[in-house]
């Protein structure tokens, strides 16, 4: 695949690229791999120049890097919810599994 480079393009601006990405397809329930997908990263590169420097090659690197930074955010936005409300909360939650992994990152308790 062919790579352009445009001049905006660092590895900020990639992270935010990509991040949105992920999340977009933990959304949807798509595999991670779909970032390792050729067609995608042509799309991605096409709308963001120079992208593909920056992509992740493996979906361990997409776990590691983005899927446990919305892991914690989600968690950090739920606990904020759950001290907004009245009274008592029980929450009940069952497990994910990505890539063969089950984590809980943070205990949710108020």
């Amino acid at each position: 695949m062919e790579q352009t480079y445009g001049k905006s393009m660092n590895q900020k601006t990639a992270d935010i690229v990509i991040m949105n990405e992920v999340r977009a397809s933990v959304a949807r329930g798509e595999p991670l791999s779909r970032l390792l997908d050729p067609w995608v990263q042509a799309s991605l590169n096409q709308r963001y120049p120079a992208i593909l420097k920056f992509m992740p090659t493996n979906n361990e690197t997409i776990y590691d890097k983005y899927v446990v930074k919305i892991d914690k955010e989600t968690t950090a936005e739920l606990k904020s919810f759950m001290a907004k409300l009245p009274g008592h909360v029980n929450v009940a939650m069952d497990g994910v599994t990505v890539l063969s992994k089950q984590k809980v990152s943070l205990p949710c308790s108020v």
